[in-house]
């Protein structure tokens, strides 16, 4: 599965994360959140840490293709 990484950014603002603080908050490596960033596929694990951090359901930070 791949992030919408327009979503994850706007949340990113939204509560005034940088990428960085999202790995912290995930409990991902940096590599990770910057590999998902960049368009490839993540786990279904990770994307669940992402969500969880950014407290939103996972489909909202998947995209659906």
């Amino acid at each position: 599965m791949k992030l919408n990484t327009m979503e994850v950014k706007a949340l990113l603002v939204e509560n005034n994360l940088n990428q960085t603080e999202l790995a912290e908050k995930s409990g991902l490596s940096r590599i990770t959140i910057t590999s998902l960033m960049t368009g490839k596929n993540g786990s279904a694990k990770s994307l669940n840490k992402i969500a969880k951090a950014l407290n939103v359901p996972v489909r909202q930070i998947i995209n659906i293709n």
